[in-house]
């Protein structure tokens, strides 16, 4: 194993993970991107400078956009801060941003988590004590956590011919979404390639169309008048 891989298993194993895992992740998160102009692909690559590049006959754009339309608890990984009290809420402080009273955990948590930490083996107290730690570590991350969306476009000699996108990925202190990101906007480019393919003939037609309403526009109409001749 080369010293990035080996750096990498080491900090996959610190977190706990198992060593088949480890060197699995560790060998995904060092894997090299499928255009070389991706590499370093993520947050910054904004929508005024994007992560651009030529594939085939293709000029490709890609960037990343802030999700504003994604929202805590539209899933089951997620928990949602609220006024109004519930079963399982814990209060918040006062410390969030927008002073919310209550931390309503994730669905999973709220229904499993308990369940399994006990068949892990711990008492009672135990469980109740490591859910409760897990809870506030939950509060922690949904606090900060924030989303992003891949966008990428697809031109032929300046024309716009195909776009894809993909939404809601999301982003907390401690997950860096830049390798995720990465993968993501292969997977966008592609399927915009795709939809260009697709595309390309009726932008064909459709442009060949407006070059001959332009002809026909520009080009003097001559008629003959009797007895001219």
């Amino acid at each position: 194993m080369n010293t990035d891989l080996i750096r990498q298993y080491r900090q996959y194993r610190k977190e706990g993970q198992p060593a088949t895992v480890a060197l699995s992740s560790a060998r995904f998160h060092l894997a090299p991107p499928a255009y070389p102009w991706l590499a370093g692909f993520g947050p910054m690559d904004c929508k005024s400078a994007p992560a651009h590049g030529i594939i085939g006959p293709f000029e490709v754009r890609v960037w990343c956009e802030r999700d504003d339309e994604s929202r805590l608890g539209e899933d089951d990984a997620t928990g949602v801060f609220t006024d109004t009290w519930s079963e399982g809420c814990i209060p918040t402080g006062g410390r969030t941003g927008n002073d919310y009273k209550w931390y309503r955990p994730s669905n999973y948590t709220l229904e499993h988590a308990y369940d399994d930490l006990r068949r892990r083996g711990m008492s009672k107290q135990e469980a109740r004590h490591a859910y409760d730690r897990q809870v506030q570590e939950e509060m922690a991350e949904d606090r900060e956590r924030t989303w992003w969306g891949v966008v990428a476009t697809v031109s032929v000699g300046g024309i716009e011919v195909g776009q894809a996108s993909l939404w809601g990925i999301d982003e907390t202190p401690s997950y860096d979404p830049a390798r995720y990101l990465r993968d993501v906007a292969e997977e966008v480019i592609a399927e915009a390639i795709h939809s260009a393919r697709e595309a390309i003939p009726t932008t064909i037609a459709d442009t060949m169309g407006a070059v001959a309403d332009l002809h026909r526009a520009f080009t003097p109409t001559v008629s003959l008048v009797k007895g001219s001749a």
